[in-house]
């Protein structure tokens, strides 16, 4: 799979519809072995930088795909272009649509994340939007280290062609590894707060905030507590304007 790096970490280039259509490639194959996606943003890439088991996770998913309009941009500045950005909430909206057409069966799906309220609305909701999926199971994201094995056990049990673990970056990418063994799913995404729009308690930019690469804008008006966390991204500029400097001597 043909791809670059950035800030050495590896991003696979793919348009969204390849990346579904390889996923559900995956789902519909005799591997038992379970494919990690990463859906990558420029914090991500920051806080990888001085995580080294991040890093680590990043580089041996399955899939890498440029969620954020950040990393398309530096991923252009460093020379390695990519052909689209892959917004994770789109790549699992596709393979939500898309699951039981390519499968010739319902796409078993397992929630795990948000807030107790809202995972069970996510989960009626895509009953109600997708009539191709069967929602196996799910459960919220404020579990203890107690219930962890349970809940293990109980996706294990139900095996889903696509797992959605929904519990913040980096966490979310260092639990699908750690039991990447033990879930029996065949494709585990860390979606973030996908399973919030999923619920409708989160809309997504419209289209034309999209289409400007401004989404990371309109979330910070939608919720200015995000501040923080945007500070990482004039961190992530500068590092790949440092890396295309040192590139180009």
């Amino acid at each position: 799979m043909s791809g670059g790096t950035i800030l050495g970490l590896r991003v696979d280039n793919l348009t969204l519809t390849q990346a579904v259509e390889f996923l559900l490639a995956h789902c519909r194959g005799e591997s038992q072995e379970l494919l990690q996606v990463v859906t990558l943003n420029p914090e991500m890439v920051v806080r990888a930088q001085r995580d080294e088991k991040l890093a680590a996770v990043i580089n041996s998913a399955g899939l890498v795909v440029p969620d954020g309009i950040g990393v398309v941009w530096g991923l252009g500045q460093l020379g390695t272009p990519v052909l689209e950005r892959v917004p994770g909430v789109e790549l699992v909206e596709r393979i939500l649509a898309q699951g039981a057409e390519t499968l010739g069966r319902a796409l078993r799906v397992f929630l795990l994340g948000a807030a107790p309220a809202v995972v069970p609305e996510a989960a009626q909701a895509v009953r109600e939007k997708f009539s191709g999926v069967e929602v196996v199971g799910f459960h919220h994201g404020y579990f203890t280290p107690a219930e962890e094995k349970k809940i293990v056990q109980v996706i294990s049990a139900q095996a889903p062609d696509l797992l959605l673990v929904g519990l913040g970056s980096p966490y979310q990418e260092l639990w699908i590894d750690y039991h990447r063994n033990e879930l029996k799913a065949k494709v585990g995404i860390g979606v973030g707060g996908t399973l919030d729009v999923l619920a409708g308690r989160v809309s997504r930019a419209p289209l034309g905030w999209r289409k400007l690469g401004l989404e990371w804008l309109y979330r910070l008006l939608q919720n200015p507590s995000r501040l923080s966390r945007m500070l990482a991204l004039p961190r992530f500029v500068l590092m790949v304007m440092a890396e295309k400097y040192r590139k180009q001597r």
